[in-house]
């Protein structure tokens, strides 16, 4: 829904959608393991050469978005830009200590870029996991801790 609010402003908007994710499932630093290299050269040979750096380049600056015309709009996940736990041999190293992301800081941080995160309630965004906890609601804050009877 919030990236809706974007694509029905096509004259205001450039909407990308999840467009980092092209480099982490396809490209030659892929992280995911869910395509092997094979499907990846055979079904995906448009990503052959998509980076993490080029792939962020793209979303500051897109190919034939005139900028002082058009804002342009990135739904995007973390997960995108940061090496899963089950990484595989091609995934990037880290660019600089402490930072958990592919892009260096001054990329990411860059003075025409305003990252905007959207939080989702757990139990709306994720059913099975509220079932597995106890949500309570009090005057100052939500807090959702482990379950402490079964269900």
């Amino acid at each position: 829904m919030f990236e809706r609010a974007f694509l029905n402003r096509p004259k205001d908007f450039t909407v990308l959608h999840e467009p980092m994710g092209d480099a982490w499932y396809f490209g030659p630093e892929r992280t995911s393991p869910r395509y092997s290299p094979e499907t990846c050269a055979k079904d995906h040979s448009e990503h052959s050469e998509l980076t993490f750096r080029r792939c962020w380049r793209d979303v500051v600056e897109p190919p034939g978005v005139d900028a002082s015309i058009k804002l342009v709009f990135s739904k995007d996940m973390a997960q995108y830009i940061m090496p899963p736990v089950n990484a595989i041999d091609s995934t990037p190293a880290l660019p600089e200590d402490g930072n958990p992301t592919f892009l260096p800081r001054a990329e990411l941080l860059q003075p025409n870029v305003q990252h905007t995160f959207l939080i989702r309630t757990p139990e709306k965004a994720a059913p099975s996991c509220a079932c597995a906890l106890d949500c309570r609601a009090d005057s100052q804050t939500t807090a959702c801790v482990p379950a402490t009877s079964a269900r």
